[in-house]
């Protein structure tokens, strides 16, 4: 699987804000949520970023994309009281935490939570790995939140805890 740059750029290599958009475009595409996180009649699949407006920006680019039959809507949150409405969540957990109870409720909610660094406490961290930018995988936190992940994605990761079969 290749992640698809969402924007073009007028400089050869992408840079780390498009990568981890590319990303996020990418862990929502290969990952499966149940019919209660994300419903038929659900009007959009929506992407939210907390801070990190470059992330943000280069996702908006990708706006007309469909996900999981759904067009794609990203929002940048401000605060903690909008992110309810989220089918993935992406912050950076040195600038913000996420309170235990906010994060328990999403997760049960069936919110996919991407996070910075490999011990984030969300379900996927980004990390950096011989001068690339990877992530590892917490297959606990998937499976409570009831999503799966494809084989496909789990191959790209530098780490996965947890096992596969469990997270089915």
């Amino acid at each position: 699987m290749m992640c698809t740059i969402l924007a073009q750029s007028a400089h050869a290599f992408p840079n780390a804000d498009e990568v981890r958009a590319a990303f996020l475009f990418n862990f929502a595409k290969y990952s499966k949520w149940t019919e209660e996180a994300l419903p038929k009649e659900a009007p959009e699949f929506r992407i939210c970023v907390v801070g990190m407006p470059g992330i943000t920006k280069t996702l908006e680019e990708g706006v007309g994309k469909f996900i999981k039959d759904k067009p794609l809507k990203v929002s940048a949150i401000s605060t903690l009281q909008y992110l309810s409405n989220c089918h993935l969540i992406y912050w950076n957990e040195h600038e913000i935490r996420l309170p235990q109870d906010v994060r328990s409720a999403l997760i049960r909610k069936g919110t996919l939570l991407v996070g910075e660094g490999a011990q984030t406490e969300g379900t996927i961290g980004f990390v950096e790995h011989e001068n690339k930018i990877g992530f590892v995988v917490d297959l606990a936190i998937a499976r409570e939140a009831g999503i799966l992940m494809s084989a496909q994605l789990l191959k790209l990761a530098i780490e996965t805890r947890g096992s596969v079969e469990e997270s089915r």
